[in-house]
């Protein structure tokens, strides 16, 4: 749903008495939230979820770096972190 105070439609008029409408609807469902037991606490922390996921959709998405293979590590790393790891836990006796 679009939503905006001066938006043309595809005959080039302009609909602000539809965007008003749905701003009456939302701050008629938002007092009727506040009313109700908790309806601060509910209408802020929704309030900040919102403006959290606003953040986080407008962040720019960087590319991770390229990993070589130095970076990566071998297989023989691998073996030796698992043989070092089951002589650990050969050695440790349960009480």
């Amino acid at each position: 749903m679009r939503c905006s105070l001066a938006r043309a439609d595809d005959h080039g008029t302009v609909r602000p008495v539809r965007d008003l409408f749905i701003l009456a609807v939302h701050l008629l469902v938002t007092l009727v939230r506040l009313l109700r037991p908790g309806g601060l606490r509910t209408v802020a922390t929704e309030s900040l979820l919102v403006k959290d996921q606003l953040l986080i959709s407008n962040r720019s998405r960087q590319r991770a770096p390229n990993v070589m293979n130095l970076d990566r590590g071998t297989r023989t790393d691998h073996c030796a972190a698992q043989l070092l790891s089951s002589s650990f836990l050969a050695h440790r006796q349960p009480p």
